[in-house]
């Protein structure tokens, strides 16, 4: 969805629950507001089991956000 759906893309990362110590993957990825609802939206609908944590950034810069000029 991210990919095919929104144009972004995100870096997977393996990892294990401390807790539970099962291993998972951590996905990360830089959205809009906008997006980030979307996401939202659709992980409610498709998967209301998974984990999401939605962060503010004060800037971001780089390929399809702001340039560096």
């Amino acid at each position: 969805f991210i990919i095919k759906e929104m144009n972004r893309s995100a870096t997977v990362e393996k990892a294990y629950g401390a807790y539970t110590h099962h291993e998972l993957s951590v996905l990360v990825t830089v959205l809009t507001r906008r997006q980030a609802l979307q996401l939202r939206n659709f992980l409610r609908e498709n998967d209301p089991h998974s984990f999401i944590t939605i962060v503010n950034s004060s800037e971001i810069i780089g390929k399809g956000f702001r340039s560096f000029n």
